[in-house]
């Protein structure tokens, strides 16, 4: 048989583990399983000098150990051959899920016999190794290995008579191996051995007692001698530790039962031999109809035979055990039903029976209260039905002579038919498993397991991927990324895949086909640094990418990449297609201590009015019909605004207003104007712009208030559609404003004002500098950006450093082109940069010659081919006692090569140098494996809310009353825009409402914040070291400044994005699909990962990074309490009673229920009749 996945995967990874010694990280073992078999495992494969895999194959030989050790507990208890015989075939069979194979395959001739396995095998609850004891389990696992012989040879010592002390001595070996082994084991010895003192009164149980509860010490002393804790408390948990007390408690409760039945006895003669009769009778009744009564449920709410899908190994519906137990559950009832008396008067056959009773309740009621899983309980049902059942067979087959005896046999066969074939199917399934690793495979695992440093990790993003790095790579769970691959695939920003890669210390990405396909459907940045990755090892299956040793980025440093987002614009796909990732990377991989800063830019808007609005005569209607007007009343500005009334829709579903004209757009990079649309008006707006041979640029607009003036903007260079040729802007003949909505549809209105044309400029705020760049001396940008910085130049003046990176054909006139006053003079051949010490030497390349037109801007360093100089390859600016620093970077040097990456890093290294700026090293600490907080999409807040951050801004206009506190001031702005809120230092205070805090896809240290649903106007207070405010009305648009102030917000629209906050909560705190380490390493805060946590009380939650669809959690704390979602991966198990007892079926069955018992009825009176007739 092959290593099949699942259970014996594992054991064997979890072996490799162990054959290096113990696994501890943070003082626990990891993997945290019982380690008796593994240990064992790892032995054996010391021993046998074979390959692990193999010598784990050979193992198979030695499964026919649970079946001896079954054969010798049952010949100890029952002298006749028979029983013995019997018992150990029926014990092989499985139930009657054959049946359903074999009805599928008369349904459909054709289909294949693997296929109508496969569709029958995750139905029946019985083609599966989940209860059996013979060698059709089919692994080599702790359970046949240890669980099943200890707990034999158990029940086997009950009944032998030997020497006391050897006995009790072999009682504490057998508890303790199998508490080592299998924990669960050890608690059906304790109720197994409870069960035996109260039916067999006490005969042996003080001894076995003792030896239980001296085995468990055993194990506690090997728990407590072992490198790490694992049995009792420890990362064993709660389960463990369950079990081991309760198992003491079971032994402790047997040996006081010992004592006490010796006491009392019961009189079997209390009740009257017709009242025995009686009762008898009426429960062997009972029992045949609890059994038909199981088969109907099933028939009825399973009409497709699907129990599994109530949960498989969690959910056991009561009335599957019909079928699952097949012919052996078939011979017990009919053992109670025809020998009930033979059962309770035979001591060892009630015991058996009592041990199935108590291994069906307890299945029961673990569906409810899963402390352990439902399906390990049927192991204790299957021992005691199988002794009824063989006691069935040889007791029917004695009362029987010649013919008859004959007849029964093939009955007996007939029925225990479907059980062989269902056995016969499990090994036919079996049989049909491909190796699930290859050759290929094989050999990239085992490059991993000979070069992957303890302390270092492998990253890969499949569970299958992740499986064979464990069992056949040797790798620890702990050292397997893949658990926090979903963090990797959702990083579009390189600061958080640097601080994934660098925490984790990750030394090799492990690349399937599937991982592939995983990473390439992903977004995330990774793919494209992965490329300068050197492979390490590749072959036809698998490629290995080496993974340099890199630092991670700081809060703050002396060393600022820094990149400018504005909330409308995509930065991250801009930066992907500009090599940023690499460029920004280049600090990590020389191990310098930095920060990667995302600072939002601040935008600064010139307008000009293009179109009056108020000239009704200008205007007319292009599609549908309208009657156009003005309103003096309702408008923006001062002029009227543009009013149409009784619109509609052409046939097209299509309503324009418009006019002509003759205008150049060029010089502008939007248009802006105010609509005003009816409050039952659902359709979308359409603004469209025309030009010469039928081109044109559209905007739709869909998702904006209702009976309220709002300012649309529509930049040119993110139109909803445009024609093919585009629109030349500087001939726009016409302008449509209209909807899109339905064919000759009725609109009331449409009001339109204050059309301009807007210029957008953006800036760094100064106050950015000041309050978030406070530590850093030296500025680095990965591209010369467009936009306006020169409120760095003081900064710069004051003795700090700017290190600009650019690629010519990126941006050839950004700020800092323009500041150094560079023009551009052709091209040149390069293949060196030339250093005073050395050349580094490059690919041939093509370098832009650029001069420098100032006089106080020089060439430092140049680029050559072959030691004679070709092209500047940096310029220096000196501003006061500070520099800046201008590189010109070829584009070969950024093509994704792996030779690329040393050959950046080894010129930035020397650019350091030469430049002489004073970056600090990060010495390599060796730190463990971490284990990740996360929270994807958003956490939810529902009470009260604290949010510190040193940072705030508003990413689209806000509705509100505004009410401004300073030391000196009042101010309340009522019903306004606040265009935009811009604040340092900031300090959020919300009382009794529900705010979301969400991921930010482009700010990857910013969150956002929102209010959850339509909130009333509850006041935001907001404390300010400085802020700059901008709002606005339907007369004027003010700016405001101020410092140390106190900001009170009225609104239910707010929209925040927050930097690095800290969030206080009180209240009800919901964080979604959340991964929280608390407590301890590797330990989840209730039990969740990726599932949603509600937290009730006080919670404290840090950020600094998110990605997309992911915020990663810095530090945690809560007090209350802290449940998962009970989110069940099956269906609800639900019986309809009433339909069920009313059903045709139902009745047909109590019919013949009915009829049978006035058969019965009938033939008593009968006899009773003739007895009294022979009296006479």
């Amino acid at each position: 048989m092959p290593l099949s996945t699942g259970d014996m995967w594992n054991h064997l990874a979890n072996a490799l583990q162990y054959s290096k010694g113990f696994p501890i990280h943070e003082g626990m073992l990891i993997p945290g399983y019982p380690y008796l078999f593994q240990v064992y495992l790892a032995t054996f494969f010391q021993l046998s000098g074979l390959p692990s895999p193999i010598s784990y194959q050979a193992l198979f030989a030695l499964s026919f150990i649970s079946v001896l050790s079954f054969y010798s507990f049952i010949k100890r208890w029952f002298s006749k051959e028979n029983v013995v015989s019997i018992a150990v075939l029926l014990v092989s069979l499985l139930g009657f899920g054959s049946l359903y194979t074999l009805n599928l395959k008369v349904q459909n001739p054709a289909i294949p016999l693997s296929d109508a396995l496969s569709n029958a095998i995750p139905k029946t609850y019985d083609i599966m190794d989940i209860m059996i004891i013979g060698p059709t389990h089919s692994n080599v696992v702790p359970i046949i290995f240890i669980a099943l012989p200890t707990l034999f040879m158990f029940l086997y010592l009950l009944r032998k008579n030997m020497n006391g002390i050897t006995k009790s001595f072999l009682y504490a070996v057998l508890v303790a191996v199998s508490f080592l082994g299998h924990p669960d084991t050890s608690f059906f010895m304790g109720l197994a051995l409870l069960l035996y003192a109260v039916i067999m009164k006490g005969e042996d149980v003080k001894t076995a007692a003792l030896g239980g509860i001296l085995g468990l010490l055993i194990v506690a002393l090997v728990d407590v001698s072992a490198p790490a804790r694992l049995y009792i408390w420890a990362i064993g948990g709660f389960s463990l530790a369950l079990t081991f007390f309760a198992s003491l408690l079971l032994f402790a409760l047997s040996y006081l039962t010992s004592l006490l039945v010796r006491r009392f006895r019961i009189n079997r003669n209390f009740f009257s031999d017709s009242f025995k009769k009686n009762a008898f009778s009426l429960t062997s009744w009972t029992i045949i109809f609890a059994y038909l009564f199981s088969l109907i449920t099933w028939l009825y709410v399973l009409p497709n035979c699907d129990a599994i899908t109530f949960g498989h190994y969690t959910f056991t519906p009561f009335f599957v055990w019909a079928i699952r137990f097949g012919p052996i559950g078939l011979f017990s009832i009919l053992c109670l039903s025809l020998y009930l008396g033979d059962v309770v008067k035979d001591n060892r056959l009630t015991f058996f029976l009592a041990i199935a009773a108590i291994g069906f309740a307890l299945e029961q009621l673990a569906n409810y209260y899963p402390v352990y899983a439902a399906y390990r309980f049927a192991t204790l049902t299957l021992i005691g039905v199988v002794a009824l059942a063989a006691y069935f067979v040889v007791k029917s087959s004695s009362l029987l002579a010649g013919k008859k005896r004959i007849v029964l046999t093939a009955i007996l066969l007939f029925v225990m038919i479907p059980g062989m074939l269902s056995s016969s199917s499990f090994y036919y399934d079996r049989a049909q498993l491909k190796p699930a690793i290859n050759s290929y495979e094989l050999d990239a695992l085992s490059f991993v397991g000979k070069n992957l440093p303890s302390n270092s990790s492998v990253l890969t993003f499949t569970s299958d991927s992740e499986n064979k790095l464990e069992t056949f790579g040797g790798v620890n769970t702990v050292q397997v990324c893949q658990r926090w691959s979903y963090a990797f695939l959702s990083a579009q920003d390189v600061s958080v895949i640097l601080y994934l890669f660098g925490s984790s210390n990750v030394r090799y990405v492990y690349l399937s086909g599937q991982d592939w396909q995983v990473l390439n459907s992903s977004q995330s940045v990774l793919r494209d640094l992965l490329g300068y990755f050197p492979v390490a090892f590749h072959n036809d299956y698998v490629t290995i990418f080496e993974v340099r040793n890199l630092s991670i980025p700081s809060e703050s440093s002396k060393l600022a990449i820094l990149n400018f987002l504005t909330p409308t614009t995509p930065s991250f796909q801009k930066a992907v297609k500009q090599n940023q990732p690499l460029l920004m990377s280049v600090p990590s991989f020389l191990m310098l201590n930095y920060s990667i800063d995302w600072l939002p830019l601040q935008e600064n808007t010139s307008k000009a009015i293009f179109i009056d609005s108020a000239n009704v005569s200008q205007w007319h209607t292009f599609e549908g019909l309208g009657n156009v007007s003005m309103d003096v009343t309702d408008k923006v500005d001062e002029t009227p605004a543009l009013a149409l009334y009784n619109i509609q829709a052409d046939k097209s579903g299509y309503f324009a207003v418009s006019k002509n004209g003759n205008w150049n757009f060029s010089d502008y990079d939007s248009l802006q104007l105010w609509v005003k649309v009816p409050k039952e008006m659902n359709d979308i707006l359409k603004i469209i712009l025309r030009g010469d041979g039928g081109t044109w640029m559209q905007w739709f607009v869909s998702n904006f208030p209702r009976d309220k003036w709002v300012k649309l903007n529509l930049p040119f260079d993110e139109p909803t559609g445009m024609s093919n040729p585009t629109l030349n802007l500087t001939a726009i003949r016409q302008f449509d404003v209209g909807f899109a909505t339905k064919p000759f549809a009725n609109i009331s209105s449409l009001k339109i004002d204050e059309i301009v044309l807007a210029k957008t400029s953006s800036f760094l705020p100064e106050q950015e500098i000041n309050y978030l760049l406070n530590n850093t001396s030296t500025l680095m940008f990965t591209q010369d950006p467009n936009s306006d910085l020169s409120t760095l130049m003081p900064w710069v003046e004051s003795g700090n450093k700017i290190i600009v990176l650019n690629e010519p054909q990126n941006n050839a006139g950004g700020f800092f082109f323009n500041l150094l006053d560079l023009r551009l003079n052709g091209q040149n051949e390069s293949n060196q940069i030339m250093f005073p010490q050395e050349s580094v030497s490059l690919p041939k390349s093509v370098t832009p010659f650029f001069t420098a037109e100032s006089s106080d801007v020089t060439t430092s360093l140049w680029y050559g081919l072959n030691d004679s100089r070709t092209s500047p390859f940096i310029f220096s600016k000196k501003l006061g006692s500070g520099e800046i620093i201008y590189m010109t970077l070829p584009s070969t040097l950024l093509e994704p090569k792996a030779e690329n990456l040393p050959l950046l890093l080894e010129t930035f290294k020397n650019v350091l140098d030469f430049t002489k700026l004073d970056i600090p090293i990060v010495n390599p600490v060796v730190h463990p494996l971490p284990s990740y907080s996360t929270v994807e999409e958003y956490l939810d807040v529902n009470g009260s809310i604290k949010i510190v951050t040193s940072h705030l801004l508003n990413p689209k206009p806000i509705d509100a009353t505004v009410e401004v506190k300073t030391a000196n001031s009042s101010t309340t702005f009522a019903n306004i825009t606040i265009n935009s809120l811009v604040a340092y230092r900031a300090q959020i205070i919300a009382q009794n409402t529900s705010m979301r805090i969400g991921f930010n896809s482009t700010h990857t240290s910013y969150v956002s914040a929102s209010p959850l649903g339509n909130e009333e106007l509850r006041p935001i207070e907001l404390s300010v070291d400085e802020a700059t405010l901008e709002i606005s009305n339907s007369s004027s648009t003010i700016s405001l400044s101020f410092k140390n102030a106190h900001i009170v917000l009225y609104t239910s629209d707010l929209s925040l994005f927050i930097k690095s906050p800290v969030i206080e909560s009180s209240g009800v705190m919901y964080l979604n699909s959340a991964t929280i380490t608390y407590g301890a390493p590797y330990t989840a805060l209730a039990g969740a990962i990726r599932s949603g946590i509600t937290i009730k009380g006080n919670a404290t939650v840090a950020t600094s990074l998110s990605a997309n669809n992911l915020i990663l959690i810095d530090n945690f704390w809560y007090s209350g309490t802290a449940s998962k979602d009970q989110t069940l991966s099956q269906t609800t198990f639900e019986i309809p009673w009433v339909t069920l007892l009313t059903s045709p079926i139902f009745f047909v069955f109590l019919l013949l229920i009915l009829i049978v018992a006035f058969m019965k009825l009938g033939k008593n009176n009968e006899l009773m009749s003739g007895h009294k007739n022979s009296s006479l």
